[in-house]
């Protein structure tokens, strides 16, 4: 009951989804290191193609829970916040991306 409570305070079933999404993604891309992030796979960081299987098969799993459903959408939301964590951390990572053009590096 808790969590269901909870779900509506935060704004529903998509905000929560979106919301846990981006906390992992988030955090699992900040803990590997810049060596594990920049391997690709089909032009994208590793990391980031496993945080997408991740996703569906825990999705997909609630198929075969009889308490639980399979929903598109929710998958959709994990999909969001995943991008959103991912450009996030794309430019966390890359600090030359928010220097201003003709500005010089006083570091």
């Amino acid at each position: 009951m808790f969590f269901v409570e909870l779900e509506i305070l935060l704004g529903g079933d998509s905000v929560v989804h979106f919301s846990a999404a981006f906390i992992v993604s988030t955090l699992v891309m900040m803990a590997v290191s810049d060596k594990l992030y920049r391997l690709k796979l089909v032009k994208l960081p590793l990391v980031f193609v496993v945080l997408c299987v991740v996703f569906a098969v825990d999705e997909g799993l609630q198929l075969f829970s009889a308490h639980r459903q399979f929903s598109w959408g929710d998958l959709g939301f994990n999909y969001a916040g995943l991008i959103c964590a991912g450009v996030l951390v794309w430019r966390l990572r890359r600090p030359h991306v928010w220097q201003v053009a003709g500005e010089e590096n006083v570091h």
